[in-house]
């Protein structure tokens, strides 16, 4: 979009600055409403989760499960795997072959957005 200012008509100008000062003032009058100016803006602090047990030096997947209830869902799996930057593609391996091996048993199989539930053996 290309505006254009045609100074020749300098009446057209000082009504522009006019309308424009009449909207800033409302502005600020709304600002000054609601406690705050324009440069006090601030941004609401983010919840920090924390991991459920302190991960190991290498991100371990192991003492992340240890860290869970006996009985626990993929969702809670994936808040401390998150929270230890843990990958998700190694956490679901992992869990498979714990799965596999008899240390976690497949409770309920995960459909569509509820997660699969998992108990230690």
């Amino acid at each position: 979009m290309k505006i254009e200012i045609d100074f020749s008509k300098p009446e057209g100008l000082r009504k522009q600055k006019r309308e424009l000062e009449m909207a800033l003032a409302t502005v600020e009058g709304a600002l000054a409403a609601i406690g705050k100016n324009g440069r006090d803006v601030e941004t609401p602090p983010f919840p920090q989760i924390a991991p459920a047990a302190p991960p190991s030096a290498n991100g371990d997947v192991g003492a992340i499960i240890a860290a869970l209830p006996n009985q626990f869902n993929m969702r809670q799996a994936k808040t401390a795997a998150d929270a230890a930057e843990i990958p998700d593609s190694r956490l679901r391996r992992e869990i498979a072959s714990l799965t596999e091996s008899g240390v976690l048993i497949l409770v309920e199989k995960g459909q569509g957005r509820r997660p699969a539930s998992f108990r230690k053996a």
